[in-house]
């Protein structure tokens, strides 16, 4: 088994920047309870106003697989149609 990496960018409307950091941190707190999750971070990039990124580290496939069968990792689909700018950009990583 080995370790998945995730980074996923949100492009966040600035009118609904404190709603989506409410959502996402919600999202962050849970998920940091899982079993498999090694690291669940939400950040800001300093030099990308209007972004938000989070990194997360699992400890197999199959964690993150169960992760995103969570209803709470669901609930973001509808605060995302309505908090950004654009499609996430989601980036799957494995470790070299």
């Amino acid at each position: 088994m080995s370790q998945v990496a995730v980074l996923a960018t949100f492009t966040v409307h600035p009118e609904h920047e404190e709603e989506a950091l409410a959502g996402l941190r919600d999202l962050v707190e849970r998920s940091n309870e899982e079993e498999g999750c090694l690291h669940y971070a939400l950040q800001r990039p300093r030099d990308r106003p209007g972004e938000l990124v989070i990194i997360e580290r699992w400890r197999s496939q199959e964690d993150l697989d169960e992760h995103l069968q969570k209803p709470y990792v669901a609930e973001v689909g509808p605060l995302a149609e309505k908090v950004l700018s654009a499609p996430p950009e989601i980036r799957f990583c494995d470790p070299v």
